[in-house]
C-alpha cells in the first residue's frame, strides 16, 4: 500500500495497493511476490491520471536484479510506502 503526497487542484490522490507490475512473481516474502523499486509506471495503485510506482528501494539488495521495496520507500509521487501487507518477519537493508 502507498499513500499519495500530490493533488490535483482541490482533487487529492489516495494512493493503493502496489499492482503485480512492481514485483516478481517468482520471488516470494511471506508467500506474496516481492515489491521492487522498477519505477514502472501503474506499480502503485492512484487515482490519479499521472502514472505512479515505486521509485526508491534498497540500494543493496537487489530482487530479479531490481532493488527490493521496503515500507517507508518512495513512490513516483513522492510519498512512502505505508504499512499494510508486508511480512514484518523479513528485515531488508540498505
Amino acid at each position: 500500500m502507498a499513500l499519495c503526497a500530490l493533488s490535483d487542484g482541490p482533487k487529492p490522490h489516495v494512493g493503493g495497493p502496489i499492482t503485480p507490475a512492481a514485483s516478481v512473481p517468482t520471488v516470494l516474502i511471506g508467500g506474496a511476490p516481492a515489491a521492487v523499486a522498477n519505477a514502472i509506471p501503474g506499480g502503485i495503485v492512484c487515482v490519479s491520471p499521472a502514472p505512479n510506482g515505486i521509485a526508491q528501494g534498497s540500494m543493496t539488495v537487489l530482487v530479479g536484479g531490481f532493488p527490493a521495496a521496503r515500507l517507508a520507500d518512495l513512490s513516483m509521487h513522492g510519498a512512502p510506502i505505508a504499512p499494510g501487507p508486508g511480512c514484518p518477519t523479513v528485515i531488508i537493508g540498505g
